[in-house]
């Protein structure tokens, strides 16, 4: 199958970590206190926490991006009333290597502190974070390679949709691999429903959201059970009903509402 080349910089780390505080007021303290590079964890982010109210707090990280990809760390913590805690925000190596990821040179994400039960409560923070590990210097601009055999559905002012390949064999069912860039100020839903292979309905269940000015590189599976109940052994047609639209608001216009057609 195709496969996707992207270039990312080459750095060397600095020498020395300095801790980077992203919060710290009267409420709680979030800082990164130092950065671990992993084979099995990938890239970590020990970060120390401290809640210094009377309530319990939830930490979280949400539209997390690595060099520009999203790439979602899952990372969520309590610290109950005046408690103090060390954790990990980790990105999977597995992740990192999917988008071309070998060094990190930048991290962004939305971190989010509130009081874990009441979600009625005005966020005791809520803001974008930029973490630069190895300085402004290290960024390089993102330069994208066509490959032979990619499928491009849709690549336009606004985002970008493309096949780069299929692997009949993965765990998780036959799969497509796609890269998607949203290129506005929005967050974007890309989706997929009542899709179709070989004219039987079979749907993957699929969404994905990309934050303004980021892109993923990512999957759409369908269940080995969903093939068997359909007799399919082999594709030769897909039939893709995509949707691009506001994550945020559904009353704007979808930018794409197509249904495009891919033989593998």
């Amino acid at each position: 199958p195709a496969q996707t080349e992207q270039t990312q910089p080459s750095t060397t780390a600095p020498a020395a970590f300095e801790e980077i505080i992203l919060r710290e007021d009267e409420n709680c303290t979030v800082k990164i206190t130092a950065i671990e590079e992993d084979g099995l964890w990938g890239y970590t982010l020990k970060t120390y926490l401290e809640n210094k109210t009377d309530k319990e707090l939830m930490f979280s990280v949400s539209n997390a991006s690595v060099n520009g990809f999203m790439c979602d760390p899952f990372w969520a913590v309590t610290v109950s009333a005046g408690m103090k805690a060390n954790e990990e925000i980790r990105f999977m190596e597995e992740d990192l290597k999917r988008s071309g990821i070998e060094s990190v040179t930048e991290i962004e994400f939305t971190l989010r502190v509130y009081d874990s039960n009441n979600w009625d409560a005005e966020d005791l923070v809520n803001e974008s974070i930029r973490i630069c590990p190895l300085g402004e210097d290290a960024i390089q601009p993102f330069t994208r390679q066509s490959a032979e055999g990619e499928i491009v559905l849709f690549d336009d002012d606004y985002c970008t949709m493309i096949v780069t390949g299929f692997d009949p064999e993965n765990i998780w069912g036959y799969t497509m691999n796609v890269y998607l860039e949203n290129k506005t100020d929005k967050n974007l839903m890309f989706s997929i429903g009542d899709a179709a292979v070989n004219g039987f309905m079979c749907d993957p269940f699929w969404a994905e959201t990309v934050a303004p000015g980021k892109r993923s590189v990512t999957t759409v599976s369908w269940t080995s059970q969903d093939f068997e109940e359909n007799g399919i052994t082999e594709v030769e047609t897909l039939t893709l009903p995509i949707r691009v639209y506001n994550a945020d608001n559904w009353n704007d216009n979808d930018l794409i509402d197509t249904t495009f057609t891919v033989n593998p």
